[in-house]
């Protein structure tokens, strides 16, 4: 199977595919949807080598329609080699890749990565509003606030609402409480916007917004779009907050458990994500750590988010607009919870992206659950 791959992407007879053409390939031969494309046994390299590879392969000497195919570059350090992410692939960007890399670089087809938020100015309809609407819960949080809840914010002066996740309840060593929650839900938007919880509802002139509760400001977000630096992708919300989070899924959502601690995620650990749109969903398996995404802003701009944690759908997890800031987080057989990270993104509804929740505590020197 891989040597058909080699064969006909060096050939010229596939060309340019989108990501679709090639995972048609797989299927057909029985193979997985995602198809790695490898470009050889690498000779060993070190760590800086490999940093400086992940780094470089944005700027590759290639046409723009080549660069704009490259969405994800990680370090798989066990295999002495960059796993480069891309749309798709074309002889040119293969010979590229070899000529400036050698055989250090394989090259991946997989979806292109896009955050889960959602922008609205026009009527939304929620699953399950009226059962939310009763009592406390993921659609209709109040203080102290748990991790796992919708949260709006409004966009400026406008009408227009950002509608994302609560993620994890932090604080400062001074003993002040925050939401964490993905930074592209309020980018650029520290000291000028204000959190909250309710429901985007059908109006006459668009959507009708009834606040539950108002959370507090954000403090700090590190996103700014358009940023060709590598950036985090967290924000800090100023609020009243309980050491729990939202579990249930979208049919359930008054179910919540209690947060034990913090961990770092590693291949192979099985994690959960809670998200506002599509509730709780625990068949994710960690695959790669300190990746490097490029998502796209539109107009020809991107902006680059680094450090973030790639796993992929074992089961039958879905993502949705909205679920961005979300918490990650697994639990023991004792049944503690431990918070892993904040969702980024995804990458169809095969890879979860999220930051690692230690990115925040180191950036801003808080105390985790």
């Amino acid at each position: 199977m891989a040597a058909d791959l080699r064969r006909r992407t060096d050939g010229g007879d596939m060309g340019r595919r989108p990501v679709a053409a090639l995972t048609s390939i797989a299927a057909a031969a029985g193979a997985a949807v995602v198809v790695s494309i490898g470009l050889g046994v690498p000779e060993r390299s070190s760590v800086v080598d490999l940093e400086g590879i992940r780094d470089d392969v944005w700027q590759l000497p290639v046409p723009a329609a080549d660069r704009q195919s490259v969405h994800t570059a990680s370090i798989d350090a066990a295999h002495n080699r960059v796993i480069v992410g891309v749309a798709w692939v074309t002889p040119t960007l293969r010979r590229a890749v070899s000529e400036r890399y050698g055989e250090s670089v394989t090259l991946e087809v997989t979806p292109v990565p896009d955050r889960l938020v959602r922008r609205s100015s026009a009527p939304v309809r929620f699953p399950y509003a009226d059962q939310a609407r009763s009592a406390e819960s993921r659609y209709g949080d109040r203080a102290p606030y748990l991790g796992g809840a919708r949260i709006l914010i409004r966009e400026g002066g406008t009408n227009r609402y950002t509608v994302c996740t609560s993620g994890i309840p932090v604080r400062s060593r001074a003993g002040t409480e925050y939401m964490l929650t993905a930074g592209h839900c309020a980018p650029s938007g520290a000291g000028r916007r204000t959190a909250a919880t309710g429901y985007l509802s059908p109006g006459q002139s668009g959507a009708e917004v009834t606040v539950v509760a108002r959370m507090g400001p954000v403090t700090a977000s590190t996103y700014v779009r358009g940023s060709k630096s590598p950036l985090d992708d967290l924000a800090l919300i100023q609020a009243d907050t309980a050491n729990a989070l939202w579990h249930g899924d979208s049919r359930h959502p008054i179910q919540s458990r209690r947060l034990s601690g913090e961990r770092a995620a590693e291949p192979g650990t099985k994690v959960c994500h809670g998200g506002a749109s599509s509730g709780r969903s625990c068949t994710w398996r960690v695959e790669r750590t300190g990746v490097t995404v490029r998502y796209s802003e539109g107009g020809g701009r991107y902006t680059y988010v680094h450090g973030l944690v790639m796993a992929r759908r074992l089961g039958s997890a879905v993502l949705r607009e909205g679920d961005s800031g979300g918490p990650v987080y697994a639990w023991t057989p004792s049944g503690r919870v431990y918070a892993y990270g904040v969702v980024s993104g995804g990458a169809g509804n095969d890879w979860l992206l999220f930051t690692p929740i230690g990115r925040a505590v180191d950036r801003w020197d808080l105390q985790a659950p």
